[in-house]
């Protein structure tokens, strides 16, 4: 129990720094991708796009730790029931239950802390005055990011079905850093003029943070029309997108970016999403680890000292 609050809160923290190092760049990507564009689009050289940056950075803030927390938490705790019930080598997880737990975790989290994201979305979104003509003679409040009050019951929860299919992103980002690391692998021990069938060698710091940035991009790209109809759907013109279940309104903001921005718009803000989740990653995780060995070295000091 110690240590998965442990992580859980090492974890948290470590996204906590990072989202307010990144949080420009995270409002920046949420602006573009919440609008649906046509005349008066928002741009990367509109002015409007950068007004209030750091607006709604208490709820993000509140939103990330308790994501985090949950998530870590769960994913430790899962981790943790699966290792008790292994016996002998079994005991080591495999990469492929390793991807699993991630993704259940991941939808958990998703389950539980949803009404925050899609309120700091709308929080992001408040100050973006830059609806276009066609979205304001839909909807005149769509600018406002935090209304949700005059909408039906689950508002809060639109863009769910989508949200828990995104929870298979680190798989699909595991499998292609796997296949990737064993190309560069490949390489290395033809380079190096080694006989196959031996041990591979062994990747560098470097390369290992190359090639775990490139997966990252590239399994953000592969899913990120899901992520783009997310927060359509979560953001504050969400409740224009029609249908009697979150798979109808899904495909039907699907069909409206292919409508009033074509292919391309499926991709809307992905410079500002990869940046701002590559360099996120991997500051959480380096801060998560440097917190999580402080306290679990704290912790032990403080039982050694009590026998």
């Amino acid at each position: 129990m110690a240590s998965q609050l442990i992580e859980a809160c090492a974890g948290a923290t470590g996204a906590l720094v990072s989202t307010w190092a990144l949080y420009p760049i995270d409002t920046l990507k949420t602006r573009l991708q919440a609008e649906l564009g046509g005349s008066g689009a928002l741009s990367y050289f509109d002015k409007r796009l950068y007004a209030g940056l750091f607006n709604g950075i208490g709820m993000k803030s509140v939103q990330i730790v308790a994501s985090s927390f949950t998530f870590f938490y769960t994913y430790e705790h899962l981790k943790a029931l699966v290792e008790k019930r292994s016996t002998g080598k079994a005991r080591k997880m495999t990469a492929t239950t390793n991807v699993a737990i991630a993704t259940l975790a991941g939808m958990v989290n998703v389950l539980v802390t949803m009404p925050l994201d899609t309120i700091a979305t709308r929080y992001q979104c408040r100050d973006n005055k830059a609806s276009s003509a066609s979205e304001k003679k839909k909807d005149d409040s769509a600018t406002d990011g935090t209304s949700v009050e005059k909408e039906k019951d689950g508002a809060l929860y639109r863009g769910l079905l989508i949200s828990l299919f995104l929870s298979i992103n680190p798989g699909v980002n595991f499998t292609v850093f796997e296949q990737l690391k064993r190309h560069h692998q490949e390489r290395l021990r033809v380079k190096l003029g080694r006989p196959p069938g031996r041990s591979p060698p062994q990747l560098s710091a470097k390369a290992s943070f190359v090639l775990g940035a490139l997966a990252k991009c590239i399994a953000t790209l592969t899913t990120y029309p899901a992520i783009r109809t997310k927060v359509l759907l979560q953001g504050p013109g969400g409740h224009r997108y029609k249908g009697s279940n979150d798979l109808e309104r899904a495909i039907d903001a699907f069909r409206q970016v292919l409508h009033f921005e074509g292919v391309t718009g499926l991709y809307k803000g992905a410079q500002p999403q990869l940046l701002k989740t590559v360099f996120a990653a991997a500051l959480m995780l380096m801060i998560k680890e440097k917190i999580s060995a402080a306290q679990k070295m704290a912790l032990r000091q403080l039982t050694a000292s009590k026998q």
